[in-house]
């Protein structure tokens, strides 16, 4: 394990603001494992399989970290953010509705979502993919769950409250700006609004009023914005491998295969954080209780796989698609993504649909914005072109 020392820390820092996946990248590049010695706590930068399968499935690590007290500001204690017995009857409660079980009847009925989505869109139009993305994953997410559309403005207001936090942590004395502060007040005001309608789902009225509005929040932003970054960086992808559009048309398997590797190679989730609650030992390495651990699904999905900077799908012919230390999209152990399994379902069928009407040019390189997910710097514009050119 190798120590990044206070002094390239500082030389680095802006860089490390700019463009943190960039620096991360070319630090695995370099070592599997880094320590900072900070003065108030250690700091561990993990990147190796074997060492992600050990922090995420240990029972001795905990979310009280920098990222998820953040979130909690805007989710209150929701799944995402809480630990404990609080978030294991929240688990418990809200299973049922994201169980592998409804695997065929989510199928049918995003199938029928997604080609009416798309049927709207035409061919010649030019769309903004990712504000559309981020929509249509809107739309599963309020059928799936509360059996009805949600407001589209929504999506603007989940995004605009997550970049104000992302922002806030990057710089924080932008906290003393008055616009920001009542502009946050606002952002909270209108998704407490929302989140008081959605508790009243028969399942979350099950919990306490303020852990219902809680878990409500949590499903609203880690349940289509998620899916919505996923699939603008499928459509980004297959923009430049346009042989894919026709497997991906004709074949379901092919467009999981596609979803996959776009999952691995952007993965909505590109940071995960823990805090150790006691000691964990790498190999002769043991890292000390209350340091923080940074996890990058983003980094070891690059460095893990042969090629990994390449965009082969038919590399899930023979990978395991299955959570492991090599590939986590959706995190691993007893704090897997609730929604998984719903989300490996709505992606595909989302291309699928797609690709059945449309296909793209190569598109400009959007830039990577690494806000709570992996997003676009300006959204992924993109003219629609028939499946088949005249």
């Amino acid at each position: 394990m190798l120590e990044i020392t206070l002094s390239r820390l500082r030389r680095e820092a802006e860089a490390l603001r700019q463009n943190p996946l960039e620096v991360l990248l070319r630090w695995g590049q370099e070592s599997p494992a880094w320590e900072v010695k900070l003065p108030f706590q250690r700091v561990y930068l993990l990147f190796a399989p074997e060492a992600v399968e050990a922090v995420l499935l240990s029972r001795g690590v905990t979310k009280e970290t920098f990222q998820y007290r953040a979130l909690g500001r805007l989710t209150g204690p929701g799944l995402l953010v809480s630990d404990g017995e609080k978030w294991r009857e929240s688990r418990r409660l809200l299973n049922p509705p994201f169980s592998s079980k409804h695997r065929q009847a989510w199928q049918t009925r995003f199938a029928h979502i997604a080609e009416a989505f798309f049927d709207s869109w035409q061919a010649g139009e030019a769309r903004d993919l990712e504000a559309g993305m981020m929509a249509l994953s809107l739309q599963f997410l309020g059928e799936a769950f509360w059996g009805h559309p949600l407001e589209e403005n929504l999506t603007e207001t989940v995004i605009a409250a997550l970049d104000h936090l992302v922002e806030g942590m990057q710089d924080p004395l932008l906290a003393l700006n008055p616009r920001r502060y009542w502009r946050w007040r606002r952002l909270k005001k209108r998704l407490s609004e929302a989140a008081h309608l959605l508790a009243q789902h028969p399942t979350l009225a099950k919990l306490a009023p303020a852990q219902a509005r809680a878990e409500a929040l949590t499903l609203l932003i880690a349940g289509h914005e998620t899916l919505g970054s996923a699939l603008t960086w499928s459509l980004y992808l297959l923009s430049h491998h346009p042989h894919y559009f026709a497997n991906v048309a004709e074949d379901y398997t092919w467009a999981q295969l596609v979803f996959h590797e776009a999952l691995r190679l952007y993965p909505p989730a590109w940071i995960i954080t823990r805090r150790l609650r006691q000691p964990l030992s790498l190999g002769q390495v043991q890292l000390r209780p209350g340091s923080l651990v940074i996890l990058s699904p983003y980094i070891t999905h690059r460095l893990s796989f042969p090629d990994g900077e390449a965009f082969q799908p038919e590399r899930f012919l023979t990978e395991r698609a299955e959570p492991s230390g090599r590939y986590f999209p959706f995190g691993l152990g007893p704090r897997l993504c609730i929604g998984r399994d719903m989300s490996l379902i709505e992606g595909p069928v989302a291309l699928q649909a797609f690709a059945q009407r449309f296909r793209l040019e190569p598109l400009p390189d959007p830039g990577l914005w690494p806000s709570v997910t992996l997003r676009t710097r300006n959204g992924l514009p993109a003219r629609l072109l028939k499946t088949t050119p005249d």
